[in-house]
Order: structure tokens, then sequence, then C-alpha cells
């Protein structure tokens, strides 16, 4: 959450343009994805070794150049429509996640702040977990940033991996987006 956080608020502030966190790793603005997070961890019997987070941005570049990329796909120079100098963009991002990673150190919850980007809160969504595909309306974020899906029946579900595809009903048809 933190690193989603630090990274959705610096691309805010560096850019105006409105970013939001699709959960679990996603940013886009407008609906359309121009960022992946990716984190990778070891843990030994019951310690945590290391986390290694990657973000994939797509800066100046147009992902319609490019086959097999989704056309749901943008970047910051399409959505700005002008070239985003990347040293001070990373610069920014970094030290906005540090940020996000020191009020965790010391403590802080950022799940409250980190709920004000996520663009999937209060969307019917459909899950892909590794057992299932779980469909339902995403409500909250729990403790440990798991997103809890209220299904059909009322019951609810707290899911800590999956693919999650935003569904809309649209004249009476299912549209999708990724």
């Amino acid at each position: 959450m933190a690193v989603a956080l630090g990274a959705c608020e610096a691309i805010r502030a560096f850019t105006n343009l409105p970013a939001q966190i699709k959960w679990p790793n996603d940013l886009q603005i407008r609906g359309k994805k121009f960022a992946g997070i990716l984190a990778e961890s070891e843990i030994v019997g019951e310690r945590l070794e290391y986390v290694i987070v990657g973000i994939g941005v797509n800066v100046n570049f147009d992902p319609a150049t490019v086959e097999g990329i989704p056309s749901d796909a943008t970047s910051l120079s399409i959505e700005l429509g002008r070239v985003v100098p990347r040293t001070p963009l990373a610069q920014a991002m970094l030290r906005s996640i540090e940020s996000e990673y020191l009020r965790l150190c010391a403590g802080e919850d950022v799940r409250a702040a980190y709920k004000n980007y996520l663009a999937t809160l209060g969307r019917h969504v459909r899950v892909h977990t590794a057992q299932d595909i779980i469909e339902g309306t995403a409500i909250d974020v729990d403790d440990i940033g798991a997103l809890v899906l209220q299904r059909a029946d009322g019951s609810l579900v707290h899911i800590s991996a999956g693919d999650v595809t935003l569904v809309r009903n649209v004249e009476g048809k299912n549209e999708r987006e990724s």
C-alpha cells in the first residue's frame, strides 16, 4: 500500500493528472493503465527477510506503437500532451515512496490515504485468484491490504492476491475493463 500510495501521490503532484490505484498493483489515469507495481519477498520461518519492489511507468511512450499492448494503456506524455522529464519524476516518486515507508516504520496507518486513491472501491469486480473466480462489490481494504468484496448474497471475502477486472453494466450489456 505504501509504495502504490507514494507513487500515486508523486505522480499527481508532479503532473497534476488524476492518477489512481487499481487494486492490487496498477496505476491508472481515467481508467487507463500507465504503471504497474511488482513486489517480491522472502519469508524464512516467520521472519520477513526482504521485499524488492519494482515500478514500471509509461512516461514518454506511446503504447499504441507496440503490438500486444492492450488498447486501454496510456502514458504520462499522452495524457499531458507533452514530454515528461523522467529524472525529476523518478526523484519525486522515490521521495514520496520513502515518506510513506517512514510513516509505516513509525507505526502510522497509511490505509486511509491509500483508499482515497483506490479506483476499485465501490465498483463491481471480478477477481481471478489462484484458486477461484470471485465476483462482488469492492467495499474496503483491510489492515494488510487485502481487498474486501461483498458478494451478491451479502457475504464478505478478503482477497490478498488476484487479477481484478472492473465490470460495468452498460445498457444491459456487460462491459469489462481490466
